[in-house]
């Protein structure tokens, strides 16, 4: 989903930016923008090296880290 923080703010039905950025960094500590920055980077970083985000001892139990496709694999 790509949407603005001001297209997001008036889906969720805010009609004002400000009050809902203002809310929005409260509750989660950031801002809209700053958290919509973060989980793209996040989405990359899955993509790309998508072994990072599973406990070591689950894919060694899959046979992941054996004869495995992955470069960030390292044992």
């Amino acid at each position: 989903m790509n949407k603005s923080v001001s297209d997001v703010c008036f889906l969720v039905g805010y009609e004002s930016v400000s009050t809902f950025s203002g809310l929005f960094t409260k509750l989660i500590g950031t801002s809209p923008s700053q958290y919509l920055n973060y989980q793209n980077q996040r989405k990359t970083q899955i993509r790309t090296k998508p072994l990072t985000f599973v406990p070591s001892c689950y894919a060694f139990m899959h046979g992941w880290t054996e004869n495995s496709n992955f470069e960030e694999v390292n044992i």
